[in-house]
């Protein structure tokens, strides 16, 4: 925690769900029966089962996740709530606003506790007495622990953020009854499971690894055997990819969520702060795309379920072998790492700045490196002894409009005095670079994100 930081209360490992075994198992989350009187001192942490793609060795993500995590358990629907002492115990009540946090992971890894809020709670103070309550995995009951269920701002990163994207076209748009008023996706990134056939082809790789005939009896198997069939499914995926991940389900995600924000089939009124890294394609672009019959490759296992002759459309009209700089790259890495970029993260910004107009505000951040995940040092910056190589202002200042827009809808922040621009016909946003805070013109190109946005591809 900061020097001057506030004194917090850490509630963890709090129940939400029953746990998902059994005939809960491949089933949405059961609120938990009964009550449990031992105290969980939260000293014992748990996470859900975790899987990696064998590719990700290769990139910024390889680390201990790979190896394995002796808190991994199929009884992991539990909950962490970090809260100002004195917003827990405020005698007059007064309600603060609330982070509700989802984490990134590409749907195989991740979990409540990968980030500490220490930091994020302190930046609060800047702009409001108030503080925020950060929650993560539910925020049910939020009021129990002082937080105001009618300032909730949902925030994630990466699958996060797309899962933020699949809340705001909820049932087509058709359900009003949102519960947030405000949200902030990160560096949101992903690629739907658009059809039945893509559907079952992951479903029938995945028994086929577990060697059963369908999902009641993998319901079934022990924690071990379901974990391995998991582990086996994610290691071989394609480069970039995960293999898992959400589905068009024709229920809470009707169509493609592309499709739906251009028709304005989505929840109209939230707020939204939107924010991607100058080069969000470039960890998940394969190496072997460094000539033509490389991308040619890497378009085919990226896009496996793509007409060849839309590969064609993409390989030679989107993205030419033209390496003036201006397609907006010089080599067949810049290449492919845009088509990556593009198709999966910095076009979905698009989506829903044009989705929201006026109500959603956004920013590039290219702070060194400008990777995917980049900002996430500076999201959760908690002092230089945990974050040494973290620009200590602009870790401050960004921590400050992510807060201020939580908590009252403007992003403000002393280190930007002008706040986020609207993007307007200008298309303008926020910079944020090694140099500081700034205005910068949206680089995308609107003709190589319409056709993303069409789904043809899917």
């Amino acid at each position: 925690m900061q020097e001057g930081s506030p004194y917090l209360y850490n509630f963890s490992n709090i129940r939400y769900g029953e746990p998902p075994i059994g005939d809960l198992r491949f089933a949405k989350p059961v609120a938990p029966k009964g009550r449990n009187v031992t105290i969980d001192k939260g000293d014992v942490g748990r996470i859900c089962p975790q899987a990696m793609a064998a590719w990700e060795l290769y990139t910024s993500f390889t680390g201990p996740d790979f190896l394995g995590d002796p808190r991994e358990t199929e009884d992991c629907l539990f909950l962490d709530v970090v809260t100002p002492i004195e917003t827990f115990e405020s005698p007059l009540k007064k309600l603060a606003p609330v982070i509700f946090w989802l984490s990134g992971g590409g749907y195989t890894t991740g979990g409540k506790g990968w980030f500490d809020p220490a930091g994020l709670i302190k930046a609060s103070y800047a702009s409001s007495s108030e503080g925020l309550v950060f929650v993560s995995a539910n925020y049910q009951n939020i009021h129990q622990f002082g937080g105001d269920p009618a300032r909730v701002t949902i925030m994630g990163e990466s699958v996060g953020g797309a899962s933020i994207h699949n809340h705001l076209i909820a049932f087509g748009g058709k359900d009003r009854s949102t519960l947030f008023q405000r949200a902030i996706p990160q560096s949101t990134g992903w690629v739907h499971i658009a059809n039945d056939k893509l559907e079952n082809d992951v479903i029938d790789k995945f028994l086929a690894l577990a060697n059963v005939p369908d999902l009641e009896s993998a319901r079934k198997l022990s924690t071990e055997e379901i974990q391995e069939a998991n582990r086996l499914l994610i290691t071989t995926s394609a480069w970039g990819t995960s293999t898992t991940g959400p589905f068009v389900d024709e229920l809470y995600v009707p169509e493609n969520p592309d499709k739906l924000f251009a028709e304005g089939r989505h929840i109209q009124n939230v707020d939204l702060l939107i924010g991607y890294n100058e080069d969000e394609g470039l960890i998940f672009t394969s190496p072997e795309a460094n000539d033509d019959a490389g991308y040619r490759k890497f378009l085919e296992s990226t896009y496996s379920n793509t007409s060849p002759e839309t590969l064609d459309h993409i390989e030679t009209t989107l993205y030419p072998p033209v390496f003036d700089g201006s397609y907006g790259y010089t080599n067949q890495t810049g290449r492919a790492s845009i088509t990556k970029a593009e198709s999966e993260f910095t076009c979905k910004y698009g989506f829903l700045q044009a989705a929201y107009g006026n109500r959603a505000k956004s920013y590039r951040f290219n702070v060194h490196p400008g990777l995917h995940g980049s900002e996430m040092h500076y999201t959760f910056y908690n002092g230089p002894d945990r974050n040494p190589e973290v620009y200590k202002g602009i870790a401050f200042g960004f921590q400050e409009l992510l807060t201020s827009f939580a908590a009252t809808g403007n992003a403000t922040s002393l280190a930007a005095p002008q706040g986020v621009p609207v993007y307007g016909e200008e298309r303008r946003m926020l910079y944020i670079g090694n140099e500081g805070f700034g205005i910068a013109t949206d680089e995308t190109i609107p003709d190589r994100c319409k056709f993303w946005q069409s789904g043809i591809y899917l």
